[in-house]
């Protein structure tokens, strides 16, 4: 009895090392193509402002690829497990590999545990693009663009209560702002302050322009003031977070935002859509790697790999077209933010899930 149960633990972990490597072999392969060739058309779309610039040089170039593919996986990572997913069968199909696992008596819940560690790679490499590689490649190529374009500037617009505060650059090294604007708003929504300084800092509990212009419009005066302080919750980490769209924060930026609830850039709702996202875009990879196991049995018995290869492509653009569409209805607010976000990860958990009780995948 132990030796047959330990004989099954060798036979399932070289089944799962075995599937799991082929299809991250075609993960990375295909990461890699998809990358490349959203880089060369990042490029061609801003070809005109990039190639006006006379010291633009290869390492610039490499620089904007390298900088832009993290959104570009964000978008398409769903797109690329499913393919390399199908790749994969396809490539075990051509040597009967499938045939073989078939009549040595696979089940669903056998190629699902088998396909696991892929997902859980797969997933895991997702959620840190998610909340590490492009949140921080954003903000790069954002100084990247102002470095290279000094004349434009991409302003930060904050609304706090009776306040908008405008900052045209961060400084994150001095954790300083440099060319602030503050309006003050009465109730009607008219200006009745404007205060602009060259620069300003945060201290515990206000915002501190070592020079400022105080205008009052009442009276349209305007002093010159020294150490002049305004009263804000906002913290630098914050405004931050507030300076990036909420496509490209973290988790945690998207938090900080959120427990800030006196100030936004965007409305409230959007920050709880891309909050869930940053958690259920890698559970939908997951939950895609692991959906191949129900098309196991069908692949055998699909004739024509040019025909599987069609689903999966069908497949997987149906899936990505979805995603956008409810992203963009959890935007507009027409539904629910947590419905946008976890609506296609849930649909696929309930399909993987009902079918363990379909006694056609089940098994014996």
């Amino acid at each position: 009895m132990r030796t047959q149960w330990r004989r099954s633990v060798v036979m399932s972990w070289l089944l799962a090392r075995y599937l799991s490597t082929a299809i991250l072999k075609y993960f990375v392969l295909f990461t890699l193509v998809v990358l490349v060739l959203a880089s060369v058309i990042q490029f061609l779309e801003n070809r005109d402002g990039l190639l006006n610039q006379s010291d633009l040089s290869f390492a610039d170039i490499a620089v904007f690829s390298i900088l832009s593919a993290p959104e570009t996986f964000s978008l398409l990572a769903g797109f690329i497990a499913l393919v390399s997913g199908f790749f994969a069968l396809i490539a075990m199909m051509r040597f009967s590999e499938l045939k073989a696992m078939l009549a040595a008596g696979l089940t669903y819940a056998q190629a699902m545990s088998a396909l696991a560690p892929a997902a859980l790679v797969m997933a895991g490499f997702h959620f840190w693009v998610e909340n590490s590689a492009l949140p921080h490649a954003a903000a790069e190529l954002r100084h990247w663009h102002v470095a290279r374009q000094p004349g434009e500037t991409s302003s930060i617009w904050v609304h706090q209560g009776n306040q908008i505060l405008v900052v045209d650059q961060l400084l994150g090294q001095d954790q300083a702002l440099q060319e602030v604007e503050i309006f003050v708003l009465n109730e009607a929504g008219h200006m009745v302050e404007h205060i602009a300084g060259p620069a300003a800092r945060f201290s515990a509990s206000a915002l501190l322009f070592p020079k400022a212009v105080h205008t009052e419009t009442a009276s349209l005066n305007a002093t010159v003031e020294r150490d002049l302080e305004v009263a804000t919750t906002l913290n630098f980490p914050v405004l931050s977070a507030l300076g990036v769209h909420p496509r490209k924060s973290s988790a945690a930026g998207l938090t900080r935002v959120l427990d800030q609830s006196s100030a936004a850039a965007h409305p409230y709702h959007v920050y709880v859509l891309w909050l869930h996202k940053r958690l259920s875009a890698p559970a939908t990879t997951l939950c895609i790697v692991l959906l191949l196991a129900l098309l196991v049995q069908p692949a055998h018995r699909i004739s024509s790999r040019f025909r599987l290869l069609l689903i999966g492509l069908g497949a997987g653009f149906l899936c990505f077209v979805l995603d956008a569409v409810l992203a963009g209805m959890g935007e507009a607010a027409v539904i629910s933010p947590i419905l946008a976000a976890w609506g296609i990860p849930c649909g696929l958990l309930m399909i993987i899930t009902g079918a363990l009780f379909v006694p056609k995948f089940r098994g014996p």
